[in-house]
């Protein structure tokens, strides 16, 4: 059994070394808090910050396109990928990784009482410009 103490030094210490990962800061939207319910951009957006995927599942209705490794496009998104993710440069040829680009439809965020609130991919893509 592991003790009280040693779970919270673990949990400090996760806490730290995700906090001082190179670029960790600049790949996310920064939030003082959860929106109010009312702002349901800012809630999506304060969502998908919080890096949880069933969230997502539960956010977005998109299709995925696979990107040309060769492209523009590709080394923008490899940029942002790795600057999250960089252990994932130094995977293996063998593991034959692609990159997917999320082609947005829809966005119905249901946060509160009152059913889903719906917002636009470009409403939620420029909040906060």
């Amino acid at each position: 059994m592991i003790s009280p103490a040693h779970l919270a030094f673990a949990a400090a210490f996760l806490l730290v070394v995700r906090s001082s990962a190179p670029g960790a800061a600049a790949a996310r939207p920064i939030f003082d808090g959860k929106p109010s319910p009312s702002e349901a951009t800012a809630t999506a957006r304060w969502l998908a910050a919080q890096n949880t995927w069933g969230v997502l599942r539960h956010l977005l209705f998109l299709q995925l396109k696979m990107v040309d490794l060769q492209s523009s496009e590709a080394d923008l998104a490899k940029s942002a990928l790795f600057t999250k993710h960089p252990e994932m440069k130094d995977w293996p040829k063998n593991h034959h990784f692609k990159i997917f680009k999320m082609e947005i439809e829809n966005i119905f965020l249901i946060d509160w009482f009152g059913g889903p609130k719906p917002i636009s991919p470009s409403q939620y893509l420029e909040f906060g410009r």
